[in-house]
């Protein structure tokens, strides 16, 4: 809607796992190349896990696309709220592979001389579950029964279970220590820092054309990361309503008033934390007691004005935002797997 008015190529914001915008922080580099290195290592079960909103299932539709790429077979499951019969079934259909019959024994055949072939043929195949935190006690144990599937030297499907952090609460079970024991690869994304977010602004702005600091001032940064605390959905779902706000008022750019506006609309302004909002809430005070005095530049309303309990950032404390990172370097604890490593930088610097 707004984005010939701020001249944008494409909606920066969209909550959809493009891998096209996918930042990569240290963690997410991390990520990638563990979970790649994994599946085409033939290492079993791989687990990646964070908090809501953290980046999982972009980075898990950018691990699909480069495994793509080496031909990879992969069964996607993104609703894991099944039966076990239901959930075999849904594995052979992303695989290619039609279902003889609803059995559950014939199923599981079908399977497994579907990866015996595949096996032969030297190629890999690869289980991918998304929200797999839920996942139930019982598939969860077929998903563990899967890991069976192999030959004398070598794992005929790789997993890779991806979830939030309820996922590493149910590996400390009592119950699942058999299931904890057979993970080769564990890694977690988190939150991003003060500068990440305004990286990861600025990347996802420059995809589409613009310059961050065109249409969010240093003065709302602060302001941003506070809000969302670090998370990329909230900052994708802040900076969407903005620019959605910001155009309905024929600004060019956002304001800390707009941008307090939208928080109390997402009811946001508790979760960031009250101490820090408190302190905002005096700057904004008398920032927009002199805009009042003086002339306003973004010609903002009395209705922003009007709302006595919001905070601003402290442009004080905010950067400019870093160059986007243009390299794809590969972990030192991977070092040993060079060329593995080096054709996954080559990939990974497709979706930049």
């Amino acid at each position: 809607m707004y984005e010939s008015f701020f001249r944008l190529t494409d909606n920066p914001f969209r909550l959809t796992p493009d891998p096209r915008f996918l930042y990569f922080t240290p963690r997410h580099k991390e990520a990638l190349s563990a979970l790649v290195y994994g599946v085409l290592a033939h290492k079993g079960f791989l687990v990646v896990t964070g908090d809501a909103g953290t980046g999982k299932t972009t980075l898990i539709h950018t691990v699909l696309a480069m495994l793509s790429e080496r031909k990879v077979s992969c069964a996607f499951i993104f609703h894991p709220l099944l039966e076990p019969v239901d959930f075999l079934e849904q594995v052979l259909l992303d695989l290619g592979v039609m279902p003889p019959s609803r059995q559950k024994g014939e199923m599981l055949r079908a399977l497994h001389q579907f990866l015996l072939k595949r096996h032969q043929d030297r190629t890999t195949t690869a289980l991918i579950i998304d929200e797999a935190h839920k996942l139930s006690p019982s598939l969860l144990e077929e998903v563990r029964l899967f890991s069976n599937l192999e030959t004398s030297t070598d794992k005929l499907l790789q997993i890779v279970l991806a979830g939030q952090s309820e996922l590493d609460e149910l590996f400390r079970q009592e119950d699942m220590r058999q299931l904890k024991q057979r993970i080769s690869i564990r890694t977690r994304l988190g939150a991003f820092s003060l500068a990440q977010t305004m990286e990861y602004l600025q990347h996802r702005l420059g995809i589409c054309g613009r310059n961050a600091t065109e249409l969010f001032p240093p003065e709302t940064l602060t302001l941003l990361y506070h809000l969302s605390r670090g998370v990329p959905r909230l900052v994708n779902s802040i900076c969407d309503n903005c620019l959605l706000l910001a155009f309905a008022s024929q600004s060019p750019m956002v304001t800390k008033s707009m941008m307090l506006e939208v928080a109390a609309d997402l009811d946001l302004s508790a979760e960031a934390g009250t101490a820090v909002l408190q302190e905002m809430v005096a700057a904004s005070a008398l920032e927009d007691s002199s805009m009042r005095s003086g002339s306003s530049p973004n010609g903002s309303s009395e209705r922003q004005a009007s709302r006595p309990a919001q905070a601003s950032g402290d442009s004080s404390a905010a950067r400019p935002a870093a160059p986007v990172p243009t390299s794809f370097k590969t972990l030192e604890s991977y070092s040993e797997r060079r060329g593995t490593l080096g054709t996954i930088s080559k990939w990974a610097d497709r979706f930049r």
